[in-house]
């Protein structure tokens, strides 16, 4: 199986930092490992949400693992937030990178700026029904080059934000991976 985020992303791929580039070029079987700081939003509806979404807690350096194996439609994403689990599945779907967190369908644009990546949602479906834009969850992504080690090839800062119109932030984790390993992966 091929690599999900260079069929994407096509030629800009080739554009990424060499860190971003290893680890997401890679595909079923990239593992990698950090320390992530996670805020969650404010108010009891965005606590909600964060609880029934099954997101991470807040911490200020909670030991994150991230596993990546094949699945029938392309990629599982395995991300544990300590004693947390979170998995998604992506595929690649008319030039957009698709991720399914249950019955939720999410689609982005995925481009490259100054050697990271960068997703952008531009749709989202809930139990196969789309929804409209007022009421998208807007999820920013950025896997760029490592802050503290910028010269690493193995090592590379996330930045994830998810916002709910009308109720804000709900989570943000960032914090920097480190490609570990490659096994074999099967799911």
């Amino acid at each position: 199986m091929s690599a999900l985020f260079p069929a994407v992303l096509g030629d800009d791929f080739e554009q990424l930092h060499p860190a971003v580039a290893k680890f997401h070029g890679t595909g079923p079987g990239a593992r990698a490992e950090g320390l992530f700081r996670i805020t969650r939003g404010n108010g009891p509806f965005s606590y909600a949400m964060g609880w029934i979404m099954r997101l991470p807690q807040p911490a200020v350096a909670v030991p994150v693992t991230l596993q990546i194996t094949a699945c029938p439609r392309g990629e599982h994403w395995n991300r544990n937030f300590g004693t947390q689990s979170f998995q998604s599945q992506m595929w690649e779907e008319g030039g957009r990178l698709i991720e399914a967190v249950g019955c939720v369908h999410f689609a982005f644009q995925l481009r490259e700026e100054a050697g990271a990546l960068l997703f952008r949602t531009i749709g989202c479906k809930v139990m196969g029904l789309s929804m409209p834009y007022c009421i998208w969850p807007r999820i920013h992504v950025c896997a760029s080059p490592s802050n503290t080690v910028p010269e690493s090839y193995d090592v590379f800062s996330i930045l994830v934000t998810l916002s709910l119109p009308l109720l804000g932030l709900i989570v943000k984790y960032e914090g920097e991976l480190k490609r570990t390993s490659e096994c074999c992966g099967s799911c």
